[in-house]
């Protein structure tokens, strides 16, 4: 069974809480800030869940989404999460056609709603 998540994220606390959290669940967390790099690792053995760090300014979570959601990826679970993208940012994006499977806002999750 497929236990591992990719986190795409520049965020290193983020990493480290996430990491910590899924570690309790044997869930393996291979971590890439950077997401061309990533999104080749993931390619080439497709974790069970991709997530995606979107910040301001220039929200290149989004695009990185957008390549997830084509080829080998297309399939694989993705949550985005952000600590300064505006609320109605995300609720705009869950609104498109092709949005995330989830929604995090790291500024105001709890330790079990990211496990969850």
């Amino acid at each position: 069974m497929n236990r591992r998540v990719l986190l795409i994220d520049l965020d290193p606390a983020f990493r480290d809480t996430l990491t910590r959290l899924l570690n309790r669940y044997r869930v393996v967390v291979m971590t890439e800030p950077d997401a061309e790099r990533a999104l080749g690792l993931a390619t080439a053995d497709p974790p069970s869940l991709i997530v995606i760090g979107v910040d301001e300014p220039d929200k290149a979570g989004f695009r990185v989404f957008q390549k997830c959601r084509k080829g080998a990826l297309a399939k694989v679970p993705v949550i985005l999460v952000t600590s300064t993208v505006a609320p109605d940012a995300f609720a705009k994006h869950r609104g498109l056609k092709i949005h995330a499977d989830e929604y995090i806002d790291k500024r105001t999750a709890l330790d079990d709603e990211v496990v969850a």
